[in-house]
């Protein structure tokens, strides 16, 4: 294998233009829970995969023999995610067995608005918490171990800390360390959240940077990273 991409699997959700809530009013758990029951939310025709999905895709189209270590539920949004990578070649393997009745283990779907005129903005459970999503999890299950114990990279998002615990992480990475894989890691706009966040934040920046061999971020990134005003 040549790229395993670690968790931060999502289904985007795209809604037609409209005007944007303000942050407040849109980052709450009753605006989750609306457009999680909205139309668009069950209209395939809406649904792109996103997060992690995106580099894989690109990773596999590009020739290399990528797979990904991620979660889905037994629903619907993880059906379509699923298949779709496999249509690219990009097999799935399951991070985690979380029993199905624990509601954070729902496929995770962002929603996506538009203003029609330039302006977007995101909403789903990432914003929310609480975090780590998927708190129980400390090792990866079998799958997922014999992917990341054969592959020569592995591709890591800032937002994987919004899904896992350091611990999680830590466990994974190392998998791949011991075949001498080595790691990239794009922090994304969680840059900006490592060091003015609480410990848990730290110890979560603290532990991929340890691992890390290519770190991938824009100047501003780089420099909230490097806690740089």
């Amino acid at each position: 294998i040549d790229v395993v991409a670690l968790g931060n699997m999502c289904v985007d959700v795209l809604l037609p233009p409209a005007p944007i809530p303000s942050p407040d009013a849109l980052k709450t758990d009753a605006s989750l829970a609306s457009l999680d029951a909205s139309a668009e939310a069950k209209d395939d025709a809406r649904w792109e995969v996103g997060g992690n999905c995106n580099f894989l895709i690109a990773a596999s189209r590009l020739g290399l023999r990528a797979e990904c270590a991620g979660h889905v539920g037994d629903d619907a949004h993880g059906a379509f995610l699923v298949e779709t990578l496999a249509a690219e070649g990009v097999p799935f393997r399951d991070l985690c067995a979380i029993a199905s009745e624990d509601a954070q283990t729902e496929t995770l779907k962002c929603f996506v608005l538009t203003d029609g005129a330039g302006g977007h903005a995101f909403c789903s459970r990432y914003d929310l918490g609480p975090w780590p999503l998927l708190s129980r999890v400390d090792v990866v299950d079998e799958g997922a171990a014999s992917a990341l114990a054969r592959c020569s990279a592995v591709f890591v998002n800032g937002f994987v800390f919004d899904e896992l615990s350091p611990a999680a992480v830590r466990s994974a990475i190392s998998l791949a360390k011991l075949n001498a894989a080595g790691v990239f890691f794009d922090p994304g706009p969680r840059a900006f959240t490592f060091v003015s966040g609480d410990a848990g934040r730290k110890e979560a920046l603290d532990t991929i940077l340890a691992a890390t061999d290519v770190i991938l971020a824009t100047l501003e990134e780089a420099a909230a990273l490097a806690g740089i005003e």
